[in-house]
Parts: structure tokens; sequence; C-alpha cells
């Protein structure tokens, strides 16, 4: 099961964003601007910079993300959009142990025949993986031979631009 938890965001992101938003056409600094911001002037500005796709000005605020139960293979397909800032765990550093934990995707999760052949395939892996550790190979090549369904954490960092990229 996918876990996230929100570790941190910005404080005040609305107001942040909207004291950046104002700044690019003020001649006062942003710290003044930020003491005069309204909920009905927060919510104009924000609308304006969405809707017409100036969103530079959201990349002020940010929220970051832990994520556990994810597979190695989406993580992949995560992190080569350089859309964050990424701090995954490491398969170099973080021994697969006796609890070895993987992702089964939906499609074989709910085919008897197919889970059978992949439950017996992970099984072959995490054996030649342990098999490999034991021979006095480094985990960072004997990781290798770990299947993309390995269970991986990850934490996520992104800006508000980002975020909208993103979803």
């Amino acid at each position: 099961m996918i876990k996230v938890k929100l570790l941190s965001y910005t404080k005040n992101p609305e107001e942040t964003c909207v004291a950046a938003i104002r700044q690019c056409y003020s001649e006062i600094g942003a710290s003044e601007i930020h003491k005069n911001i309204t909920n009905s002037l927060k919510k104009r500005l924000l609308k304006q910079v969405i809707t017409s796709g100036h969103t530079s000005t959201l990349e002020h605020a940010g929220f970051t993300f832990a994520i556990e139960g994810i597979s190695r293979a989406c993580t992949h397909q995560l992190v080569r959009h350089r859309i964050a800032s990424y701090s995954q765990q490491s398969q170099r550093y973080v021994q697969a142990g006796k609890n070895f934990k993987y992702i089964i995707p939906p499609a074989i999760k709910n085919n008897v025949r197919a889970l059978k052949i992949f439950k017996a395939n992970i099984q072959l892996s995490k054996k030649a993986y342990d098999n490999l550790i034991n021979l006095g190979i480094q985990r960072e090549d004997a990781r290798f031979i770990l299947t993309n369904a390995a269970e991986s954490k990850i934490v996520v960092t992104m800006n508000v631009r980002s975020l909208f990229n993103f979803f």
C-alpha cells in the first residue's frame, strides 16, 4: 500500500506567491507588499497567474512529501523528470533484507496464474541477490539482479508550479 505524508511546506504559501507576483510590478519590496495582502487580492492574483500560464511566481512555495510503498519502476519514471528534488532509498547502501518487500501490479495481482509466476520469480531474484552477497559481492553490484518491483522509499520536494505540472 502506497503511503504519502506531507513532511514540510512553505509557511503561508499563497501569501509568499502573491508577494512574488506583486513584486514583479511594484517599486516597493516584497517585505512591504507582504504586509498588505488581503484574501480577495490573493484569490484574484493567483487565479490570474494560473489562468494566464505565467506561473513562475508559484515556484516560491514548496512542499516536501515522504512516499513509501512505491516500486523502483515507478520511482525511475518519477525521477527522470527533474521537476523536483529527490532523495531515494539506495539499493547500494541499504541491503535487501529478510523482509524484502515488493509491489505487485494490479493486473498480475488479479490473475492467479500470473501471480504465481510473479512471486516465484521475485523469490528467485531475492535468492540470487542473497547468494551474490554471501559470495562477497558488494551491494552496489548485487542490486543489479533485483527486480523493478522492489519496494522503495523516496522524499520528493516540489514547488507549486511543478506540482501543477506533475498533476
